[in-house]
């Protein structure tokens, strides 16, 4: 099993260690053990008469030589021929090579069975990963149908807003149109008011024709005697005709004005009619409008009623998964229960290997004591090489750091010189250029000559600066030239430090892989102890997959629960959308049950 798992171990009944055998049973491989007893006691038989050493002998071969000794005395008692010796030696030989098969096929099941355990936990890990995802999915599942939930409610408050605002404009024009139909039943009655006196001027009129027509016949025969009376007759009939005209014009006059009236009263219908048409188109975008909300409606439903369903299917294959995890626990108990037989098996062989064991890692912890002592002297004189590699590298810094200041020095230097000869050239042409104009004006005055007595003492002190500068140009090259070869003699110390410290490094470096392998070899060691002496690690790993089980059944159970809250949540975001669309149709239905109720009025 692996050393990870060691910590949950019993300790190991161990045979303590006889005063024969001392400090030398160190872990040693049983069958090398069991040759060499066979071998000592092949020896004793030959040379059983041999005088005992004077000199103190080795406490190891102390102990085999007693043990020999005792073999030989029971084998002595025993008359037993040297073939029947060799059968015993051939038997214990197949017993030895028995011993390795079996525990070779030990180590083969206990191989298998880590393989089982190793492919378990992978499938384990996948489960998890594969129930953190469906998790998550449904996670962003729920936050997509509450993000369509919040949208939905927006839409509604919307919806509604309007709704509300439409509803006022509808008042609004309801109370317009209640105060022009009020204006129009004034007009109406006054109309009415006007046509009655209309009818009773008429029929006076008819009235008066029908006298004068019943009259006319005794008009005529009383046309002498009634004349004046008929002369009063027909001015009062004048007088009452002029009346009716003017009667009639400003009856004229009112028809006139009531006709305007009517084409304002027509006008203003219209204008009714135009924001009722108006009025019936808005409830007629609204009513599109929420059957556009209604179809939204029943599409989130649908999705929901979907979503029910994808998380049912993903339950069925939860439940199948654990099914199959069920099932692989089962085959990993059985393998487990065969582990355990075999080694109730192997737990008698264990008790006769720990001796050996114990020797081989005495003897390994000798040795890597011996090697680690060397490893640490090792270290320490890399340690010191370390120090002197880093007093070179420092060393080194300070002669690059001072090689760049001669660089700096020298480049100064050769600007100054530069500069200086290209001052001398120019003084020098200046005075050339005033020599030649001393030479074309002999008879010149003073001052000119005083002018060129200073040029060329300017001459004389910038070719002393210019010697100067060469002369630092040389310190500079000079410098420059110590510190690269004492850069060379730098890195030449540095390349032999180097070079030891690789030497070194490669001697610590077999150091350590010696002592690798044997400490490889005393884990090997180790492990077949742990392996022949405990079945800890097994019953450890029983005990672990079996928690892993319950943990992913607990897991299962709670991805369960949570799926459960989950389409508990989803029904009730379903019935909630169905409530909603079921009021928004009783507000669409009693809207419209208005609007019809406005329209017929």
């Amino acid at each position: 099993m692996p050393a990870e798992q060691s910590s949950n171990r019993k300790p190991v009944s161990k045979r303590k260690p006889t005063a024969k055998q001392g400090d030398s049973n160190s872990k040693r491989p049983t069958k090398t053990r069991t040759v060499d007893n066979l071998e000592a006691l092949l020896h004793l038989l030959d040379d059983d008469k041999a005088p005992a050493p004077t000199s103190k002998p080795d406490k190891s071969v102390t102990s085999r030589t007693n043990k020999s000794r005792s073999a030989s005395r029971v084998e002595t008692a025993k008359p037993e021929t040297g073939s029947t010796f060799m059968q015993e030696l051939a038997r214990a030989r197949d017993e030895v090579h028995k011993e390795r098969r079996s525990r070779l096929e030990i180590e083969q099941k206990f191989a298998s069975l880590n393989d089982e355990l190793r492919h378990v936990k992978e499938h384990e890990a996948s489960r998890a990963t594969e129930f953190d995802a469906e998790r998550k999915h449904v996670r962003r599942q729920i936050e997509a149908l509450e993000r369509r939930c919040e949208k939905l409610q927006a839409t509604r408050f919307n919806l509604e807003s309007q709704l509300d605002s439409e509803q006022q404009e509808r008042e609004t024009l309801l109370s317009e149109v209640d105060n022009l139909n009020a204006q129009l039943r004034e007009a109406m009655s006054q109309r009415d008011e006007n046509l009655s006196e209309l009818k009773s001027l008429r029929l006076e009129n008819e009235n008066l024709q029908s006298e004068f027509v019943s009259s006319r016949s005794s008009w005529e025969e009383a046309v002498a005697a009634l004349r004046t009376q008929v002369e009063m007759l027909t001015n009062e009939r004048e007088q009452l005709m002029h009346d009716r005209e003017v009667q009639s014009e400003r009856y004229r006059e009112v028809i006139a004005e009531l006709k305007t009236q009517m084409t304002t009263y027509q006008t203003q219908l219209l204008c009714e009619s135009e924001t009722r048409e108006a009025i019936e188109r808005d409830f007629a975008e609204f009513a599109t409008q929420a059957e556009e909300v209604k179809a939204n409606h029943h599409e989130t439903i649908g999705e929901l009623q979907q979503d029910a369903i994808d998380l049912r299917a993903e339950l069925t294959a939860a439940r199948s998964r654990l099914e199959i995890e069920s099932s692989a626990r089962s085959r990993i108990e059985e393998v487990l229960s065969t582990a355990e037989d075999n080694y109730r098996d192997l737990s008698e062989r264990s008790e006769r290997r720990a001796e050996a064991a114990e020797e081989v890692r005495k003897e390994l912890t000798q040795n890597i004591q011996a090697l680690e002592t060397r490893l640490v002297a090792a270290g320490d004189r890399i340690a010191e090489l370390s120090e002197d590699q880093q007093q070179l590298q420092q060393q080194l810094t300070d002669e690059r750091h001072a090689r760049t200041k001669a660089i700096v020095l020298r480049d100064e230097a050769l600007a100054t010189s530069e500069r200086l000869e290209r001052r001398v050239a120019e003084v020098t042409q200046k005075l050339a250029s005033k020599r030649s104009e001393l030479d074309t004006r002999r008879d010149s005055s003073e001052p000119i000559q005083d002018k060129m007595d200073r040029l060329e003492a300017d001459v004389a002190r910038l070719r002393v600066q210019l010697a100067e500068s060469y002369e630092q140009l040389g310190i500079a090259r000079l410098r420059l030239a110590n510190s690269e070869r004492d850069r060379d003699h730098a890195q030449q110390r540095e390349s032999d430090a180097s070079r030891r410290t690789a030497e070194l490094a490669e001697v610590v470096r077999e150091l350590q892989s010696s002592v690798q392998r044997e400490a490889a070899a005393r884990r090997k060691a180790e492990a077949i102890h742990r392996r022949e002496a405990d079945n800890d690690d097994a019953q450890a790993a029983l005990f672990a997959a079996e928690q892993k089980i319950d943990r992913l059944s607990r897991e299962l159970a709670a991805s369960r629960s949570t799926e459960e809250a989950y389409q508990q949540k989803a029904i009730r975001k379903v019935q909630q959308a169905q409530q909603e669309t079921n009021e928004l149709r009783e507000r669409l239905s009693k809207l419209e049950r208005r609007a019809n109720e406005d329209l017929g009025s």
